[in-house]
């Protein structure tokens, strides 16, 4: 019985959103999200299954967008000459914190989305890591920090990652800025970290992979 409504409020979702692209194109997903007062998680599962799927074949995506439009091809006639998306302005800033320590796949994915004002990116690394950001090509972005650590002390890294949120956290104290973090990495040593940044009145999501944060800041 509940996989049942699942599948039809899944399958309602999916009607809403085709249709919002189809009056509206293009879209990005947090506009979506906000105009249907659902998660971006679930616009964007939707999106990318039907896309790789083929279930919806005039589906597009532009991936040269930060994040990605999306639009359903129609017959030229009826085209919109609007092509850029106005971005909403408000005093909610987007955090991504990368654990570089188990982590080599995703900041090369995200710089590209610090050129938004909103969105800024913190990459924490270890001394002897040797990896995209470090190593090789470092971020061109002014919004995109690399912070290697300069202590051989295992876990200098992990302490650096706390300790600046938590900073951040303490900084927008007495202002109205709201913060999103969204820290990626495998290691379930951060979990206390998220009652933390709740209790100053922000918000916290784990991220193990690229696939799974991108629904979310896309």
């Amino acid at each position: 019985m509940n996989l049942t409504l699942a599948n039809i409020a899944a399958e309602k979702l999916g009607e809403s959103i085709l249709n919002i692209l189809s009056d509206y194109n293009p879209h990005i997903a947090r506009d979506i999200a906000k105009e249907l007062n659902v998660n971006r998680q679930s616009v964007n599962s939707f999106l990318y299954n039907s896309f790789k799927s083929g279930k919806v074949p005039n589906l597009r995506k532009n991936d040269s967008d930060a994040p990605p439009t999306w639009w359903l091809e129609v017959e030229e006639s009826k085209k919109e000459n609007k092509t850029q998306l106005t971005k909403e302005t408000n005093m909610t800033q987007t955090i991504i914190m990368i654990d570089g320590g188990n982590i080599h796949d995703v900041l090369q994915h995200v710089e590209k989305y610090a050129d938004n004002m909103s969105t800024f990116v913190y990459f924490f690394a270890d001394m002897q890591t040797a990896c995209y950001g470090t190593k090789t090509r470092p971020p061109t972005s002014k919004n995109v920090l690399v912070r290697q650590s300069k202590s051989p002390f295992k876990n200098a890294a992990d302490v650096d990652l706390i300790w600046t949120t938590c900073d951040i956290c303490a900084q927008v104290k007495r202002t109205s800025i709201r913060c999103v973090f969204y820290v990626v990495t495998k290691d379930n040593q951060f979990q206390s970290l998220k009652d933390n940044v709740q209790e100053a009145g922000h918000e916290l999501v784990f991220c193990n992979s690229w696939e799974q944060l991108r629904e979310y800041i896309e």
